[in-house]
């Protein structure tokens, strides 16, 4: 019985030692500044990311916080190893001034990174 437990203690002293810490996708950045932005102008960032897994991914939506702020993500899944992007374009609006950070939310097909949150900061100035 005692050999039991310990090769069960072995077991997961294993799998402690052996886990992948990597998130599943990986963001080159998760924000982005634009710095001193006119307003009404609008701007785009783009947010790259690799599946690190080894599974196909997929993001299944996303969620902006502003009507201001809109995003494009790839609809179909990721394979493992390949990189794609995410693109947030910001609009801000002439009642908008000063400074503005602004998230979008994104929920994956990730076990270990279900929900996924980018963000885009400006200075705005009324133009």
């Amino acid at each position: 019985m005692v050999k039991y437990l310990y090769i069960i203690l072995a077991l997961f002293c294993f799998m402690a030692f052996t886990r992948n810490d990597e998130p599943c996708i990986k963001f080159e950045k998760k924000e982005y500044n634009f710095g001193l932005l006119k307003a009404p102008w609008e701007k785009t960032a783009i947010f790259r990311f690799k599946n690190n897994s080894t599974d196909s991914i997929r993001i299944k939506s996303s969620h902006v916080h502003c009507g201001c702020t809109s995003v494009k993500y790839p609809e179909y899944f990721i394979a493992p190893g390949k990189t794609d992007s995410v693109i947030v374009k910001f609009l801000p609006q002439k009642w908008l001034n000063g400074d503005a950070e602004k998230e979008v939310t994104l929920k994956t097909t990730c076990p270990t990174d279900s929900i996924i949150i980018l963000t885009i900061k400006a200075e705005v100035q009324i133009y």
